[in-house]
């Protein structure tokens, strides 16, 4: 009997946890041939910046409907603060407006507090305005952010096309 209370207990443990990552697991599509298409790079973070307790850090992007294979890849480190902590998520914008507003959200990336954490990420190809976000507003200390982190995508190479109808 008592055995059997153990695992029910850890079977709810176990779905609880995972179901509290605070957004979807991170995911890769990468393309299973480049010829025809041409890489791109956009940074969202570089160097070093400053999150004041109870505040964030937005880097609003905008993904283009033409663009394929899109990802976002890259690290970041929090120092400061008796944690050292940073939240680093990702969602649209709508989803956005709720969070600043309080609501609880789902958004489709998050790491949840770390001090040091990797990003490597797709996204839908569709037009959507994004948020890549630093949160501290769980904490009263100013935290230190280095990071490193790049919007990816590959787009139509049209020279390939024309050249191939003359």
């Amino acid at each position: 009997m008592y055995r059997n209370r153990w695992l029910i207990s850890m079977l709810l443990v176990i779905l609880l946890l995972g179901g509290c990552g605070g957004g979807r697991a991170q995911t890769k599509v990468t393309p299973t041939s480049t010829k025809g298409l041409t890489g791109q790079t956009i940074n969202l973070s570089t160097g070093t910046s400053l999150v004041q307790g109870g505040k964030w850090r937005d880097v609003e992007f905008t993904i283009d409907s033409s663009w394929k294979y899109i990802s976002i890849e890259g690290w970041f480190h929090a120092s400061g603060g008796a944690q050292n902590d940073i939240e680093v998520f990702i969602c649209d914008d709508n989803t956005y407006s709720d969070w600043k507003s309080g609501r609880k959200i789902t958004p489709v990336l998050n790491t949840g507090r770390k001090t040091i954490g990797e990003i490597d990420f797709s996204l839908p190809e569709k037009w959507k305005k994004y948020h890549l976000v630093f949160s501290n507003i769980f904490a009263n200390t100013t935290k230190y952010i280095q990071s490193q982190i790049d919007l990816r995508y590959y787009t139509v190479d049209n020279t390939t096309a024309d050249n191939s109808a003359n």
